[in-house]
C-alpha cells in the first residue's frame, strides 16, 4: 500500500519475525471493499471485496477448501497463501467469486497472482485492482487532506504479539464490472497480525455528504478488549473510546451502536441487506476444535444521531445522507 504497503521486503522481514515467535499466529492480508453507486436513486448499492492473505498454517481450510501452507515465505521472495472475493450484484450475493490457494508475487508496485489472474498495484498516484472475473477497479485518494481520509498506519503490541495496520478509510472509485462502468467509493487495509484471531464487530461507512465512520469492538471470552468508534463529519473528527454494540440476531442481523464521551454522543443502526461468511477450520489445537467464522454484511445506515453538547451541535441522517458500507461479525477463534 502506498510506499509502506508496497515495501515487500519489509513485509517479508516482519512476517519472518512473527513466524519465528509463533509459527501459526503470523497472518498477513491485503483487503479491499468497493461500494458502487446504484443504478437508480434509492436502489441497493452493489458491493465487492477481495482479500489476498498468507498464514503459516498448512492445516487451515476455508469454506471446505485447503488454503493454508506450511511454509508461506519462499526463497524466491514470493508468498504462498490464498485469494478470496465476493460480489453482491444488487440483488443476490455471489459468495465465492474467488477462493483459491495461490502463489503471491510481490514487487515494489504491488502484488499479483496467476490462475486466477489478480493484481493490486499503484498506478499514476492511485491504485488499480483487477480480477479475471470481469472486474476492474481504480481508486484515488481524496483531495481532502484530513487525517481520517488520508493514508494512516497504526500498531498495537504486547510482549511481541499484536498487529500492524496501514489503510485508507475512504477513496473515490471508478469501476468496470461485467462491462458496465460505475462510480462510488472504497476502503483499503493491510494487516500484519501476530496474535490469534478473536471475535470482533467492525464496520466502515461512507455518507452522501462526505462524512465517514468506522467502529471496532474485539472480544475475548465475551469481554471487550477494545471499544473504538471514529466519526468524521466532513469537517472534524470525533473519537469515542467506549462504545456499546447490541446485535439483534436474525438471518440478517441489525447492529445498534452507541457511544458517549466528553459531552458528545453518537448512536446509529447498521442494517445489512446481504451477507457472506468465510468459515475457517483446522485440526484441533490441543483438545480444542478450531473454528472461526468471518462474516461480512453489506449494509446501510439509515438512522444516525450525533450530538455535541459542548457546541450545541446536532447531526442526523437528514444532514449526512445515507450511509453505505460493510459490517463484520466474526465468531470463534483462530490459533
Amino acid at each position: 500500500m502506498m510506499d509502506e504497503g508496497s515495501d515487500t521486503s519489509e513485509d517479508r522481514n516482519t512476517l519472518q519475525r512473527i513466524f519465528t515467535l509463533n509459527k501459526a499466529s503470523g497472518w498477513l492480508w491485503w483487503f479491499w471493499l468497493f461500494f458502487m453507486d446504484p443504478r437508480e436513486e434509492g436502489g441497493i448499492p452493489k458491493q465487492a471485496a477481495i482479500l489476498w492473505s498468507t498464514k503459516n498454517d498448512g492445516g487451515l481450510r476455508c469454506n471446505g477448501k485447503e488454503m493454508g501452507v506450511d511454509h508461506a515465505l519462499r526463497d524466491d521472495g514470493s508468498l504462498h497463501g490464498g485469494v478470496a472475493a465476493w460480489y453482491f450484484d444488487g440483488s443476490s450475493m455471489q459468495h465465492e467469486v474467488l477462493l483459491d490457494r495461490v502463489k503471491i508475487d510481490l514487487s515494489d508496485s504491488g502484488i499479483e497472482t496467476k490462475s486466477p489472474d489478480t493484481a493490486f498495484r499503484m498506478v499514476d498516484g492511485g491504485f488499480h485492482v483487477f480480477m479475471d472475473r470481469g472486474m476492474e477497479f481504480q481508486a484515488k485518494v481524496l483531495d481532502d487532506a484530513h487525517e481520517f481520509v488520508s493514508p494512516w498506519e497504526k500498531d498495537h503490541k504486547w510482549l511481541g504479539y499484536g498487529y500492524e495496520m496501514t489503510g485508507i478509510n475512504r477513496m473515490c472509485l471508478s469501476a468496470k464490472v461485467d462491462g458496465e462502468a460505475t462510480g462510488g467509493s472504497c476502503y483499503f487495509q493491510k494487516v500484519l497480525l501476530g496474535a490469534p484471531a478473536v471475535p470482533w464487530y467492525w464496520g466502515i461507512f461512507h455518507f452522501g455528504n462526505g462524512a465517514s465512520l468506522t467502529y471496532f469492538n474485539p472480544r475475548i471470552l465475551g469481554k471487550s478488549v477494545k471499544k473504538d468508534v471514529s466519526f468524521y463529519d466532513g469537517r472534524e473528527l470525533h473519537r469515542f473510546s467506549g462504545i456499546h454494540v447490541r446485535k439483534i440476531d436474525e438471518d440478517l442481523p441489525v447492529f445498534h451502536v452507541s457511544a458517549e464521551e466528553d459531552g458528545k454522543s453518537l448512536e446509529f443502526s447498521v442494517e445489512p441487506y446481504a451477507k457472506t461468511v468465510w468459515k475457517f477450520r483446522k485440526k484441533k489445537w490441543g483438545f480444542i476444535p478450531v473454528r472461526f467464522d468471518y462474516g461480512q454484511f453489506p449494509a446501510l445506515i439509515r438512522r444516525i444521531r450525533f450530538e455535541d453538547g459542548n457546541n450545541r451541535e446536532e447531526l442526523t441522517e437528514h444532514d449526512l445522507g445515507l450511509g453505505v458500507g460493510n459490517a463484520e461479525d466474526s465468531r470463534g477463534a483462530l490459533f
